[in-house]
């Protein structure tokens, strides 16, 4: 498909997931310039999205009930250098794309390269066409990966489990990326607010503020945490948790 496609756009990156480390990433935003008229299976699918429908009330209201049942597992929010990160999850972004219909996508890795540090350089690309525009976006992105820690470094197999999580956990990730490339940010952006909305709703159980920082701090002093981790975990004083803190200690909670 390399012929038909319309380049591009070359980003440099470095940053940290866990032990994964994005060095690079190449975004295209190729366009098929006609549909195929063969007997593919390619040219089949498309054939069939030509007759997927749209309305945009309709996927509006199919976004925030998405968002809405999804709630904290349709977002990420992490702080990081005294901001705050965040944005649609994995798990979002592939209903939002199921919802939306027509949307085909693969992931590949291309390379591995065995590092003296005992990690490894990973080549993944990922794709995404919207079968009914006939509008395609591919993002090419190289990782590192750590060396296996610990028990994980003593056996070969141990090893590498530990870098196919690590893998695993970046696929997911560029599968993300590509994803809402090709989702109209309106219809993300739903998803994304009634998520947040539900979350917070959610995180203070229809409480005051106070009233929701007192109840977190009973909560999880019952699970034998003291204010003092507590605020250490959210890196905020009591007196300033909001909506974004009651979130971390909601998921703390869960994860005890």
């Amino acid at each position: 498909m390399n012929d038909i496609w319309n380049t591009d756009t070359a980003l440099a990156t470095n940053t940290h997931d866990a032990e994964v480390i994005v060095e690079s990433e190449r975004v295209r935003t190729p366009t098929l310039a006609k549909a195929p008229d063969d007997d593919s299976g390619l040219a089949m699918m498309i054939r069939h999205a030509q007759g997927i429908t749209r309305e945009p009330k309709v996927m509006l209201a199919a976004a925030k009930q998405i968002g809405g049942l999804l709630a904290s597992d349709g977002f990420y929010r992490f702080p990081t250098g005294g901001a705050t990160v965040e944005g649609a999850s994995i798990g979002l972004a592939e209903a939002l794309a199921q919802a939306w219909k027509g949307i085909a996508y693969t992931v590949h890795v291309l390379n591995v390269e065995h590092l003296a540090t005992g990690g490894r350089r990973v080549h993944l690309r990922a794709r995404v066409v919207d079968m009914h525009s006939l509008v395609v976006s591919e993002v090419d992105q190289v990782v590192a990966t750590s060396a296996p820690p610990g028990g994980f470094a003593r056996k070969e197999d141990q090893a590498e489990r530990w870098h196919t999580m690590q893998v695993q956990s970046a696929t997911s990730k560029i599968v993300r990326n590509v994803i809402l490339r090709v989702l109209p940010d309106w219809y993300v952006q739903a998803a994304l607010q009634a998520a947040y909305a539900q979350a917070a709703q959610n995180a203070t159980q229809g409480k005051s503020l106070p009233d929701a920082r007192q109840n977190a701090v009973k909560v999880l002093g019952e699970r034998t945490l003291t204010l003092a981790e507590l605020e250490k975990h959210t890196n905020t004083p009591v007196d300033l948790w909001a909506v974004p803190q009651l979130q971390m200690l909601a998921e703390l909670n869960r994860d005890l």
